[in-house]
């Protein structure tokens, strides 16, 4: 016998055994108005039969499906019926009803409904393929299904405020913003989790706000300029207390209200597509600088963006003001602009503007791409105020006041102002130049005047001014002008140099650059045979006084040496005068120079060299030797004054004690010129 009997609308036995000749009743299906049964012996299928019994007047109008012919009443049962009910029709069910059925198949009410569906209660539809479930209210349970079931069917709407839209199309729309989202939301997902109930409570305020929002900008500019602005209502102010600065920098504002912005944890660039507009009281108006104390350069850069372009300056800064009391107007002062000279490899230099009457701007200077200037003058703004040949061009008056230095530089060919070059002087003959001139007008054809240095060894500066370009081109004028108290002036020429000659118009003074030595008459150093005699080269190397010196010292003395300080053409003169003491014969007495290792004793070169003759000491015992040359002696040159006597023949070998002679000596040197005369 089996252990349940279903009574339902579709009476099913799993297995009924009767007896041992009978060992398996299947009964699929049992439908019947009236059940008629002799005898039934299983307790459990006589339990049965009173509840068959008690239901059969119900039973025998039931139907597949319930119409209003055929009704259901709900009888209380224990456990619930878990067989699930199929309806055709819908309709509106009514709390508290006990109807079941009304006119039209319609449901107006069913008796014990439950306000909320517990786990395990389902809602099963049939009929159209269009029917839906709909809910105008609140649901405050989750809506789940098991892992393999899905909603399907019809589409699932959301009501708010009796509008109907669909969930499926709102969700696609999602989805879009989602996916192109997708990483902004990865990366942020920690946030977004931490400020789930802020982002919840500002809902409504989002919502509020959506003309605003669908408005905004990417870059907020002022209402005049046709931008949305920021309104701000209540009071007009922004308060330090309700907005402040973020951890991560952004937007401040400091107790006096005023706002400042820290982009210094931003990761990109600031792309700012409107013109910016600083308007403050306070200098500096704009600072740029430096996060670091130490070891870091700050630029600014301005950029323009032309192609092909040679004839504008395509990046400027600008100076302006604007005088409120002169009518309220602004005037151009000056600008710095970029200008691109060659479009092919985008190179060029700087103008320095200026404006003369507030806005016509002109070139008042230019650098070009050689760092070459050209102070023009009155030059409009465009490629001919760049010049290429010198370092720097002026085109005007300048005014030194603290000095001026130049070195000499090896310099090429110039093309003048008139259109001349001095292309036809030598290229040895343009180096080392101070100045280049060039005389006025066309009335000195093509003459012009260099400024050199010409020397040819360290420590020797020699200047000279060159007259180019033909034979007796040197006119070089001295003159006193008398300006006060005169007009014209009084013009009074006082030297003149001339290819022709060189002419003084006044008395020339010279001051010679000369040098005394007297010798101590007695004194002798030891001679070329080692003897302290006179004769065999003996020398005298006492001085008797300080040397005489006019001019700048040129030698110096030490042991009867002297040493020549400085390269020169000189003139040296020399006056001997011997007596003989002790000595009581003939004597012959020599004085010469030794320069350098050179002897100029009986050189006929040079008069360099003389001779005397004494009797003894009491009848002709005094002589008179004087000589004097030109010669070139170069820095260094030791010069000495020897001597020689003859007491036998004409050899000059002899040598007398010192006290027997006594010769009064002087000599004078003189430096004529600084190079040689030839």
């Amino acid at each position: 016998m089996s252990k349940t009997l279903f009574n339902q609308n579709v009476f099913q036995s799993k297995n009924v055994t009767n007896s041992d000749d009978v060992s398996s009743l299947k009964v699929d299906t049992f439908k019947a108005t009236t059940l008629t049964a002799t005898t039934i012996i299983n307790a459990e299928l006589q339990a049965a039969t009173a509840g068959v019994a008690t239901n059969t007047a119900a039973i025998a109008n039931t139907a597949n499906d319930f119409t209003a012919a055929y009704p259901l009443i709900k009888a209380t049962r224990t456990p619930p019926l878990n067989d699930a009910i199929s309806v055709l029709n819908v309709g509106v069910i009514t709390d508290g009803s006990t109807a079941l059925i009304q006119s039209g198949a319609v449901f107006t009410g069913l008796a014990s409904k439950q306000a909320t569906l517990v786990a395990g209660d389902g809602i099963a539809l049939s009929g159209p393929a269009n029917a839906t479930v709909s809910f105008d209210g609140t649901i405050s349970q989750d809506i789940t299904t098991a892992p393999v079931n899905t909603i399907t069917g019809g589409s699932l709407k959301y009501i708010d405020g009796g509008v109907a839209t669909d969930v499926k199309t709102k969700i696609d729309a999602a989805n879009v913003v989602i996916g192109n989202n997708t990483s902004a939301i990865v990366s942020h997902a920690g946030l977004i989790g931490a400020n789930t109930t802020s982002i919840s409570n500002n809902t409504a305020v989002i919502a509020a706000q959506g003309t605003q929002i669908n408005g905004k900008q990417d870059t907020l500019t002022d209402l005049a300029n046709g931008g949305i602005g920021i309104n701000i209502s209540g009071a007009g102010l922004i308060s330090a207390d309700t907005y402040g600065a973020e951890s991560n920098g952004g937007l401040a504002i400091s107790g006096t209200r005023q706002f400042s912005l820290d982009f210094s944890n931003l990761n990109t660039d600031i792309n700012i597509p409107q013109q910016v507009i600083i308007r403050n009281d306070d200098e500096p108006q704009l600072l740029v600088g430096a996060s670091s104390n130490t070891a870091q350069d700050v630029a600014v850069t301005i950029r323009g963006s032309k192609n092909g372009n040679t004839s504008s300056r395509e990046a400027q800064l600008r100076f302006e003001n604007y005088d409120h009391d002169s009518g309220g107007f602004v005037n151009s002062l000056g600008e710095i602009g970029g200008f691109v000279l060659d479009s092919g490899t985008n190179v060029g230099g700087l103008i320095f503007g200026n404006y003369a009457d507030g806005s016509t701007g002109k070139s008042a200077l230019s650098m070009n791409q050689n760092g070459k200037f050209n102070f023009t003058g009155s030059v409009p703004r465009n490629s001919s105020a760049f010049q290429d040949e010198v370092k720097i061009n002026v085109d005007g008056d300048v005014f030194i006041r603290e000095g001026l230095v130049l070195e000499p530089f090896d310099m090429g060919v110039t093309t003048f102002s008139n259109g001349r070059t001095d292309s036809a002087s030598s290229f040895a003959s343009r180096e080392k130049i101070y100045i280049k001139f060039l005389p006025f007008g066309d009335t000195d054809g093509s003459d012009w005047f260099y400024l050199r240095e010409i020397s040819t060894g360290t420590n020797a500066g020699h200047l000279a001014l060159d007259f180019h370009d033909d034979v007796g081109d040197v006119r070089f004028s001295i003159r006193n002008v008398q300006s006060s108290g005169a007009d014209p002036d009084n013009i009074t020429e006082v030297f003149d140099v001339l290819s022709s000659g060189v002419t003084a118009h006044t008395a020339v003074y010279r001051i010679p650059q000369m040098i005394f030595y007297n010798f101590d008459p007695a004194q002798l150093g030891n001679n070329e045979s080692g003897n302290a005699k006179w004769g065999k080269g003996g020398i005298q190397d006492v001085l008797i006084a300080t040397p005489r010196i006019t001019g700048t010292q040129l030698a110096s003395f030490s042991a009867g040496t002297i040493t020549i300080s400085n390269n020169g053409y000189y003139r040296i003169k020399v006056s001997s005068n011997p007596q003989t003491d002790n000595y009581n014969d003939r004597l012959a007495f020599a004085v010469y120079l030794q320069i350098g290792l050179t002897s100029y004793f009986e050189n006929a070169a040079y008069n360099f060299f003389g001779w005397s003759y004494t009797r003894n000491k009491t009848d002709g015992a005094h002589a008179s030797i004087t000589f004097e040359d030109y010669i070139y002696i170069a820095a260094g040159t030791e010069v000495r004054v020897r001597n020689k006597v003859d007491t036998d023949d004409l050899g000059f070998n002899n040598e007398v004690n010192e006290d027997n002679v006594e010769n009064y000596l002087n000599i004078q040197i003189e430096r004529i010129a600084e190079t040689d005369i030839t």
